[in-house]
């Protein structure tokens, strides 16, 4: 996408979500996993290039809103329906 300010943080968690069961969705979330499709969240609303203030602060929005979502044991799939929920302001 590479948008210029700050990404809504409903679309972080979505697009987060939307990454999450790619290819192994029964497979159980690891926090590394969940890391990864993070940064790959905040790369595609601000592009992969050099860090800027905003997508450090995008990047840092989505880690904390992260870590307030625990993973529970959560397949990728059930942990990515729980971040959709999030997204549309369900409170978890």
């Amino acid at each position: 996408m590479t948008a210029p300010g700050r990404a809504p943080r409903d679309w972080l968690l979505a697009t987060t979500a939307g990454y999450l069961p790619t290819g192994a969705p029964d497979a159980l979330l690891t926090p590394d996993h969940l890391a990864l499709m993070a940064v790959l969240a905040v790369w595609e609303w601000h592009g992969p290039g050099a860090p800027t203030p905003e997508s450090i602060a995008d990047r840092q929005a989505l880690r904390d809103a992260l870590d307030r979502i625990s993973i529970n044991g959560d397949t990728r799939a059930e942990y990515a329906a729980r971040l959709r929920l999030a997204a549309k302001g369900a409170v978890l």
